[in-house]
């Protein structure tokens, strides 16, 4: 019993330091109220305890479940001579037990007791199948299953397809916007690729607009590099031609084989969704897109669709302003400006971000030249990709060329030879354009610059029309605007 003696008291600390803190904050932030040091001084220690015991709880929710503690067998109670009944001893609640009362102080109208809250979410593990059929069950209140849900959002349910099986179908059946949101929430933090076909299934039934754009993001967001066969699935099964048209914008530059059979089942669709993918196709200046354009040129009878692929066949031949292929070759961008000659990211800040690099012969790297622009300072990471096409980290941490000459990243080489690299940037380390005009690669006595390039995002695509769009959490652009 122990163990959920710590959790309880836990729990009661830190809902009574909260209000404890705010309340005391409330009061002297008012206008008429003076506050002297020391009661100040005690606030703010009051408040940095009630943040250590904040994470010590975030720590033991992502402990595995503990199994609470049995009260020792005892002896049954013999009758006296009198027939008078042993007095009852402690009694001992499981974790059931605390779920019945969270779930009974929804009664009435009631908001929830954030006590027995807490001691469930701290037992959630083994609470899971009861959870889970409560967040299911449409009789309980709206505020019950959308604590719940948000509980089976807790890391330890990751991949796990019991829970993940409950949040498809609640969601599918659900009439609820917040409830969905929040089922969507969950999904977006345990889900996996396996299981994103299970609301795939079903996105374009999602309503309203709000739901359907967060379920989209989740399932570009667990997808990751591999976003864009997401999206090939999702423009087969698109109802009309408008929801098609749409996702015409959200293809990038990660998955290059997946963005070009999009671009020809995009080809076979009707008038406005062929208009909208010949519109992207000019930023796609790879051979295979090159030779599409001209395939679907030789078909097309459409003449608006015509002049706009005619005219994306010109842009491929161009390396427009701040591309990916800006980052190709030997550096010529001024390191101190926002220079159209570099490689910059669809927004300044937007989180992480790659830019990936081929170059012209395979080799055992020892270490890069980054040439920053505009703003040093973002790089985060830098990957291979081994022949067998795994990518290895080979650096990772906090560098800063300060602008005065590149940023050399030096490691032991390689024990495989590569001809792909990839540069990760967190673009809010630095407030700005984390711009990059060229990397080198050092090998085994010599370096080379990168011959392609292609990037998570690019501003490109914003100064080519698309400003439209807005983002979302890990710079992913939300689905409808």
């Amino acid at each position: 019993m122990r163990t959920l003696a710590i959790v309880l008291a836990c729990a009661a600390l830190l809902a009574l330091a909260f209000v404890l803190v705010f309340t005391l904050r409330a009061d002297a932030s008012g206008a008429n109220v003076n506050v002297d040091p020391s009661t100040a001084e005690r606030i703010e220690a009051l408040a940095a305890r009630v943040d250590e015991l904040a994470r010590r709880m975030e720590s033991l929710e992502r402990r595995p479940a503990p199994t609470l503690d049995r009260a020792p067998d005892r002896e049954p109670a013999r009758a006296s001579t009198a027939n008078v009944p042993a007095p009852d001893g402690p009694r001992e609640h499981d974790a059931a037990w605390f779920l019945e009362q969270y779930v009974a102080s929804f009664d009435a109208n009631g908001e929830g007791s954030e006590y027995f809250r807490l001691i469930v979410d701290a037992y959630v593990g083994e609470l899971v199948e009861p959870v889970a059929a409560l967040v299911a069950d449409s009789s309980r209140p709206l505020g019950l299953r959308i604590a719940l849900a948000h509980m089976l959002g807790k890391p330890r349910f990751a991949g796990d397809s019991r829970v993940l099986g409950v949040l498809a179908r609640t969601l599918h059946a659900c009439e609820h916007e917040p409830l969905s949101l929040e089922l969507v929430a969950a999904w977006k933090r345990i889900g996996d690729l396996d299981a994103s076909p299970r609301i795939e299934a079903f996105l374009w039934q999602l309503a309203p607009q709000t739901v359907l754009d967060a379920a989209a993001r989740a399932l570009l967001a667990i997808a990751g590099e591999r976003s864009n066969q997401v999206l090939v699935r999702l423009l087969q099964s698109a109802r009309t031609e408008v929801d098609a048209r749409r996702l015409v914008a959200l293809l990038d530059g990660a998955d290059l084989e997946a963005a070009l059979e999009f671009f020809r089942r995009a080809a076979q669709r009707e008038q406005p969704v062929r208009l909208e993918a010949a519109k992207r196709l000019g930023g796609f200046a790879e051979p295979p897109f090159q030779q599409f354009v001209e395939d679907w040129l030789r078909v097309e009878t459409d003449a608006q669709v015509i002049e706009v692929l005619r005219g994306a066949r010109d842009e491929q031949k161009t390396v427009p302003g701040w591309s990916p292929m800006q980052a190709t070759g030997a550096p010529d961008a001024d390191a101190k400006r926002d220079d159209p000659k570099a490689w910059a990211s669809r927004e300044p800040d937007m989180g992480l971000q790659w830019l990936q690099l081929e170059y012209a012969s395979a080799d055992r790297v020892s270490g890069v030249d980054v040439h920053e622009v505009c703003t040093p300072g973002a790089v985060a990471e830098l990957r291979a990709r081994t022949p067998s096409g795994d990518w290895v980290v080979l650096w990772s941490g906090q560098a800063n060329s300060g602008g005065a000459g590149p940023l050399e990243i030096r490691f032991a080489p390689t024990t495989f030879r590569t001809q792909t690299l990839r540069l990760v940037l967190d673009t809010n380390r630095t407030s700005g354009w984390n711009e990059v005009d060229a990397v080198a690669l050092v090998g085994l006595g010599r370096s080379q610059w990168a011959v392609r390039a292609s990037a998570s995002s690019t501003y490109a695509q914003r100064a080519g029309g698309a400003k439209s769009l807005g983002f979302g959490e890990n710079g992913l652009p939300f689905l409808f605007r």
